[in-house]
């Protein structure tokens, strides 16, 4: 249970910051 909770939290931070970098990115590239 704690495994899985910190998996999901993991994988909710690295998709946030995929995102967060994908959006301040795709002004650098036109």
């Amino acid at each position: 249970m704690q495994r899985n909770w910190t998996s999901h939290t993991l994988v909710n931070t690295i998709a946030g910051l995929i995102r967060v970098n994908h959006l301040t990115a795709l002004p650098m590239y036109p």
